[in-house]
Order: structure tokens, then C-alpha cells, then sequence
């Protein structure tokens, strides 16, 4: 059950729910704590650069892996 506050304004009472801020979890938290960033959404972004990065040098990787010279001479007839 959520925490409930009076507040008395003009005579009259309302009542607000007060709610825990939501905190992040896992690397979110760890990059907070670490003061890398200063709230979650920019530990999101962080960590959503940092797959995209990634990512690409995977792509690279395997650019270099796969490109071969188009002038390699066959030495085994069977191959053609």
C-alpha cells in the first residue's frame, strides 16, 4: 500500500499518494553509482551507444574475415 500525506490547503484536506522513485536496475544503477551519468535515461543511451559500437566493429570484424582476393591463382584443377 502506498504512503498517504494530508495536506491542508484553504481549510480543506487532500490526500497525495507518495510513490517510491522508480530506480534503475543492474548497469543502470552501476553506471548512477559511478557517476558516469546523473539519471537513467542517460545510462540507457549510454549502454544503447555502446551495443551500436559494438555492433559494428563485429561488422568489420567480419568484413575482414570474409573479403578475400579476387587474384589467387588455383593450383588444383579440381577446384574449377
Amino acid at each position: 500500500m502506498a504512503d498517504f500525506q494530508l495536506n491542508e490547503n484553504d481549510g480543506m484536506n487532500t490526500i497525495s499518494s507518495r510513490r517510491p522513485k522508480k530506480q534503475g536496475a543492474g548497469l543502470t544503477q552501476k553506471l548512477i553509482n559511478l557517476g558516469v551519468v546523473k539519471n537513467e535515461s542517460q545510462a540507457k543511451v549510454i549502454m544503447i551507444g555502446v551495443i551500436i559500437v559494438g555492433f559494428a566493429i563485429i561488422i568489420y570484424m567480419n568484413m575482414q574475415t570474409f573479403a578475400a582476393p579476387a587474384d589467387i591463382p588455383v593450383e588444383d584443377p579440381s577446384l574449377l
